[in-house]
């Protein structure tokens, strides 16, 4: 636009100047050239003003507004909460109660109470229903022992029938324990709080196959030596056993009890017991 104008008058200052030529024999010549002069300076003012305008022009094209561009982030909060199934060692302890059914008339060693010890070790899932849900199911693998400890000085042996009973052979034992030791698989619903880990309650079982039985006795011989013995067999004991599970607590803590339904040992023609474990489960 700028040049097109300045065009423009230098086409009008020719025109003028050639009309001066021609005018040469005109008696106002000099009167014509300080007019001329003047335009010339007229038009350079005009020149002045249309450089500024077309600058002004130019400044505000290149000083256009600059579009505010908002970004938009969607942020989606995942911790180690937000995790659906999780993955935790277990370790528990409690004391082991036995409960006579009496099939028998066979004699029953006195089994007191925090002196028998049950315990499991392994590591267990949990895995729940949704991101926010507060159900979920709690399922692993767990190394289990059930300890059985009397007072008395009896010991359990093979009788002639094949069947394992508790007898006494005259020794005065200051130990007699039978270990009953399984690899089990616990399975139960497990109901946490919104935030998994102020409390939480767990309902289910266990099912478990045996690994072996293990007989631990000390006693003082006749020279007042001290004697430990170690006898390892199946001592009668179910391949199988299975029960139920209870427990209350937090995420990491809770008070657990378990209860063995099927019979301690294979056979229930001598002893129908079952046995109640409760204690502390840490998981971590």
């Amino acid at each position: 636009m700028r040049k097109s104008l300045f065009t423009t008058l230098m086409m009008l200052l020719a025109l003028l100047a050639s009309s001066v030529v021609w005018a040469q024999d005109d008696p106002e010549i000099e009167k014509k050239k300080d007019q001329i002069e003047q335009l010339g300076e007229q038009m350079k003012q005009l020149g002045k003003l249309i450089d500024s305008l077309s600058n002004e022009i130019e400044g505000e094209v290149e000083e256009a507004p600059e579009v505010n561009e908002e970004k938009i982030e969607i942020k989606i909060d995942r911790d180690d909460k937000g995790k659906l199934t999780n993955m935790y060692s277990l370790v528990y302890l409690g004391p082991t109660f036995v409960i006579d059914n009496e099939a028998s008339d066979a004699e029953v060693p006195d089994f007191s109470a925090f002196r028998s010890w049950s315990g499991q070790l392994g590591f267990t899932f949990v895995t729940r229903f949704g991101p926010q849900s507060p159900v979920g199911i709690e399922y692993g693998m767990v190394y289990q022992f059930t300890e059985l400890d009397n007072r008395e000085d009896y010991i359990i042996a093979e009788n002639s029938e094949g069947l394992w009973k508790y007898t006494k052979d005259g020794n005065d034992y200051k130990q007699s324990e039978l270990y009953a030791h399984y690899l089990t698989i616990p399975l139960a619903i497990r109901f946490n709080d919104r935030n998994n880990d102020k409390f939480s309650v767990s309902i289910g079982g266990f099912a478990g196959l045996r690994l072996g039985g293990t007989q631990e006795v000390k006693y003082e011989d006749d020279n007042d030596g001290k004697i430990f013995q170690r006898q390892r067999t199946d001592f009668g004991l179910p391949d199988f056993n299975y029960g139920l599970s209870f427990g209350i607590g937090s995420n990491h803590v809770q008070w657990y009890s378990t209860y063995q339904m099927n019979n301690f040992f294979d056979s229930d023609e001598v002893y129908d017991w079952n046995v109640i474990t409760t204690g502390l489960k840490l998981t971590f």
